[in-house]
């Protein structure tokens, strides 16, 4: 079941169009039933969307050599345009087409549309999380950070009535998380290269 958990959380980037999925454990087996949103004519659609989407941030940071202005751009880009959807009703909000494209989104689709832009820009970043939250990984400036867009996207305003930006979740290290509810690690996926925690040097799990 875990695995089963690890594969849609941070596997959505990919597979977008894969909505929920429920498992329910017997004696001696498992069964899982995967719920899609999407035919293949929708999908293509679909991706065709994100990749417009994507081709303007990419031509936006376009002379940026610093993975930490790139992260912080892309931490911006999505603190102003998703919505929190605190109704957990709509069919996309944990992947990037929900993040990127229809603007409404839970912690997933957050993380999610983070990892898929920057790691496209060819940065090493991941997902972290938990069953109850995730957020990013991403390895500057010879050590491994941790960004949380969805918490940096609290809708605060100032004094004045006008909306900032949060960015005291942007570049935490590992006693950071910790210090935060809903943030120990259970998992990380490191974006072309799976699963392997060893890999993340300041981590005890």
């Amino acid at each position: 079941e875990n695995d089963l958990y690890k594969f849609s959380a941070t596997n959505d980037f990919q597979y977008f169009w894969l909505t929920n999925w429920y498992y329910w454990e017997y004696e001696d087996y498992g069964l899982v039933s995967l719920c899609y949103y999407a035919d293949r004519d929708t999908v293509d659609t679909m991706r065709t969307d994100v990749e417009h989407v994507y081709k303007k941030i990419e031509k936006e940071l376009q002379g940026t050599d610093s993975p930490w202005d790139a992260a912080k751009y892309v931490y911006e880009y999505l603190v102003k345009r998703v919505t929190y959807d605190h109704s957990l009703s709509k069919a996309n909000i944990r992947n990037i087409y929900g993040a990127l494209v229809e603007k409404d989104a839970v912690c997933a689709g957050y993380a999610m549309a983070f990892d898929y832009i920057m790691s496209r820009l060819g940065y090493q970043v991941g997902v972290a999380g938990n069953q109850s939250h995730v957020w990013n990984y991403m390895y500057w400036d010879s050590k491994d950070c941790f960004i949380d867009v969805t918490w940096g996207d609290p809708d605060l305003q100032n004094k004045k009535g006008k909306s900032f930006i949060d960015y005291s979740y942007m570049g935490m290290d590992y006693s950071d998380l910790l210090a935060l509810d809903d943030h120990y690690v259970e998992y990380t996926y490191i974006s072309g290269r799976g699963y392997d925690n060893n890999e993340v040097a300041s981590y005890e799990y």
